[in-house]
């Protein structure tokens, strides 16, 4: 009866055990090409590339590339469907983009400790008249246009698709010049969302918002538009 037991419970044991690792392996493909852009893909004798394709358990999929005679690391980066996730890592560590962060959307901005002054029309350029000092990317450079610029880039699957649209995120840049709380009012597409936001949260400033000289908290709602030419 012992032993008949046993047997069960050993049985049971191999069922969840073979289901387990069903369930929660990982499926890993790889694809192979003649050069980095991975414009055509050709036969692995053929290849100076490979692309490793990961099914993670999330329903994530990350994609890593490779040089394959010397195994250099070129890039690796994932998707949640279309959506992009997670930490996106290249050869060259300036291009890292941190995606691993959830969209928020809001109906309204509200920030009842932030500095409220009308007569002051561009918070990104200085005003004498008001003695009010604009904060100072740390970066260089001196128009957060610019920054925008070359920071932001137009998704892949957005341009495939032709998605485009206009949308309006809202931000807070406190007192020690960090930039908080940053949420989409109107947005377009989640892919166009999640890069301006993106964008938005790599804002680094040397020095805040400063009224008399003296650090001021602010809040902003920026428009921006993704259009395709």
């Amino acid at each position: 009866m012992i032993v008949h037991f046993i047997k069960k419970v050993v049985l049971l044991i191999v069922i969840i055990m073979f289901y387990g690792t069903s369930i929660f392996s990982q499926s890993v493909t790889q694809k192979f090409y003649k050069d980095s852009y991975l414009y055509k893909e050709v036969e692995e004798s053929k290849a100076k590339f490979v692309k490793t394709i990961t099914e993670n358990e999330d329903e994530s999929i990350t994609y890593e590339v490779k040089e394959i005679k010397t195994n250099k690391f070129i890039k690796r980066y994932s998707y949640k469907v279309f959506e992009p996730v997670g930490l996106w890592v290249f050869e060259n560590e300036k291009l890292n983009v941190d995606y691993n962060f959830n969209v928020e959307y809001i109906d309204t901005f509200i920030c009842s400790d932030c500095y409220k002054d009308t007569l002051i029309k561009d918070y990104f350029e200085n005003n004498d008249t008001f003695n009010y000092k604009a904060p100072v990317l740390n970066n260089g450079d001196k128009s957060i246009l610019k920054y925008f610029s070359s920071k932001v880039n137009y998704p892949v699957y957005a341009i495939e698709n032709a998605i485009e649209g206009k949308l309006l995120v809202s931000f807070i840049i406190d007192e020690k010049g960090i930039v908080n709380d940053v949420k989409v009012i109107k947005g377009a597409h989640i892919v166009l969302d999640k890069e301006l936001v993106m964008v938005i949260k790599s804002l680094r400033f040397s020095s805040p918002c400063l009224i008399n000289n003296k650090p001021i908290k602010l809040g902003f709602k920026l428009p921006f538009t993704f259009r395709l030419d």
